[in-house]
């Protein structure tokens, strides 16, 4: 009997995703995450939250350090979502809603790319490897990076894969679309975390070296779009 891939892919994608479900879940109880940097950050989106300010590097709080500007050394996205969605929902459940949002965010995106190239086994496996990885500095390891508040460097890395995807993409096949896109999620890299916009920049020299027959060849269609 020939075994489907698509259903064995899907499978797993369902097990590995109540699995990431059971470490999620008990985020959402009452109460601020206290680990490690959790209270840090809660208390930085507090006072913007009652305070009207957006993560900019000019924002200012009189209760962290004594007083301190709050986003200059600091990446400002998932800061400014957690202040977006606490307009509809509580400051506790929006940050903790951000945190695991960017959980998933890695894994689903390196699934879906892969996914979308027809690697189907190798998605899932992906998939559940990121989802359950011990995880390093940057990425990985729900109890490691995200129970202790370090969850900024994951979003930037997860917006970096999908920039790096859709600038292949751009360069593989010029287009309006896939210039919008590749620029969106660039920015997206840049507001997410500081040193994966490096990393993407890096990328983008390597794309260009990697392409740069066909980017020399269309270079006038480039210049148009």
């Amino acid at each position: 009997m020939k075994i489907n891939k698509k259903y064995v892919c899907w499978g797993i994608v369902i097990i590995v995703l109540i699995l990431a479900l059971n470490l999620i879940l008990p985020v959402f109880k009452p109460g601020i995450l206290m680990n490690v940097d959790n209270p840090f950050h809660y208390s930085k989106l507090w006072c913007m939250y009652e305070t009207g300010q957006i993560a900019a590097p000019s924002s200012w709080c009189p209760y962290a350090m004594a007083g301190a500007p709050l986003y200059q050394g600091y990446a400002p996205l998932g800061g400014q979502l957690v202040i977006v969605l606490a307009k509809i929902f509580s400051l506790e459940f929006s940050y903790k809603f951000i945190l695991s949002l960017t959980y998933l965010l890695l894994p689903f995106t390196a699934f879906f790319i892969l996914y979308s190239l027809k690697r189907r086994l190798s998605a899932a496996f992906v998939l559940a490897f990121l989802l359950f990885d011990q995880g390093g500095w940057d990425a990985g390891g729900f109890n490691q990076i995200f129970l202790v508040g370090q969850w900024a460097n994951a979003m930037g890395l997860g917006f970096y894969i999908i920039a790096t995807y859709m600038a292949y993409r751009f360069f593989e096949n010029p287009s309006n679309k896939n210039l919008v896109l590749a620029a969106i999620f660039a920015s997206l890299t840049m507001l997410g975390h500081g040193m994966h916009f490096v990393f993407y920049a890096i990328t983008l020299i390597f794309l260009l070296i990697y392409f740069r027959k066909s980017f020399v060849k269309n270079w006038k269609k480039l210049a148009l779009l």
